[in-house]
């Protein structure tokens, strides 16, 4: 497993023990652009990645969907996520690692599988 592989197996393990997280990606709270989670530059340097909400998008089956990028962090305290902000030139922290889209008020096992799914779809 690669160093950013790690990193991000250390993202779900983060994830599954906020209670209140899946709501936050069922439901948001925040505009577009800003972070659905981790919040505070502590908690965003520790964990190494961010989730930020993108736009509204309406899915194949017509339902209307949120949609979030998930991006690293300038931060991270891991090594392997500075070295992936590097190799990414001028895009940098922008750039987008993986995307996923909840539909609006999905069930929190809905939204678990999706952000677990796309995260275990990253190369």
């Amino acid at each position: 497993m690669s160093g950013l592989g790690k990193q991000l197996k250390k993202l779900r393990e983060a994830q599954s023990k906020n209670k209140n997280l899946l709501k936050s990606f069922a439901n948001p709270s925040v505009s577009v652009g800003k972070t659905v989670w981790p919040k505070g530059e502590t908690e965003q340097a520790k964990v190494g990645f961010r989730w930020d909400r993108d736009v509204q998008v309406t899915l194949n089956n017509g339902q209307v969907a949120n949609r979030f990028k998930l991006q690293a962090n300038a931060q991270a305290n891991a090594r392997s996520i500075q070295d992936y902000i590097n190799r990414q030139g001028s895009k940098g922290t922008h750039a987008t690692i993986a995307r996923v889209d909840i539909p609006v008020g999905a069930d929190d096992e809905k939204v678990k599988e999706l952000i677990e799914d796309t995260i275990d779809g990253v190369d």
